[in-house]
Formats: C-alpha cells, structure tokens, sequence
C-alpha cells in the first residue's frame, strides 16, 4: 500500500501504520503522515491437514515494514527521527471448521520509538476470529 498527496493532509485523510492489519510489533495507528508505504510479506505453511485434506494448522512467519513522511508544507515536523518502523514475527492459524479461522501473531518490534507503554499491542500479540460465509 502506498499514498502520496499534492499537499499537506489533514490527520483524519493521513497514511497510518502500526497494528494488526499493517504493520505488527506496533500499536494501531503508531505513525501517520502525508506520504506513505506500507509492505508485508508472509509465508504460509501447513502442519496439519483434516480428512478432507485442509489445512487444520498453519504457521506463518511474516516481516512488515512501512515508512511515513510529510508534505514540504506540512507543519508537523515530529517526524524527522520517527518515520520507518519494522517488525518481525510469527502467526499460527487454526481453522477447525470450513471458513471459521483463528489466528494469534506475535511480532517484536525491529524499530525501537520510545513512545511503547503498557498497553497488549506494545508487546506485539495480536489475535484475530473469523467466519467466512
């Protein structure tokens, strides 16, 4: 995923990254700019499979990244020594039934902010639930 805007954004039209859905090992939404890029790559790898031949049991190890920057023009400069952050880690999926999945990841951050508090997202533990139908 990737943004570029002709000028200054503001916060709400802003590109995020940080969390489960973009880059693991941080809290959602860690940094926003006016610019962005955000890459994941992720393997999938199947250590049980039911009767039926699906996989029941699948690791996934996965490396995100993404970078944030602003427009010239933007007035916002705290961002010149935090804008790239990266993290590393590994998923296991459970898909008991057809279509229903359980994932939890865990993802130390590689990029260390200084902003990390107390909350279960600043440990990197995600854990998702869902029913496809």
């Amino acid at each position: 995923d990737f943004q570029l805007a002709p000028s200054p954004l503001l916060p709400s039209e802003q590109f995020v990254i940080g969390g489960a859905q973009s880059v693991r090992g941080y809290r959602q939404n860690v940094l926003a700019g006016d610019y962005g890029l955000r890459f994941s790559l992720e393997d999938r790898i199947i250590l049980a499979r039911n009767d039926a031949n699906d996989p029941v049991f699948t690791l996934a190890p996965f490396f995100d990244m993404g970078v944030i920057w602003n427009n010239s023009d933007n007035p916002n400069k705290l961002l010149a020594d935090n804008n790239f952050i990266a993290g590393i880690g590994l998923g296991l999926i459970w898909e008991p039934l057809d279509g229903l999945n359980f994932r939890v990841d865990y993802a130390p951050p590689l990029v260390n902010l200084n902003i990390r508090g107390n909350n279960v997202q600043d440990d990197g533990f995600y854990f998702s639930a869902t029913y496809d139908f």
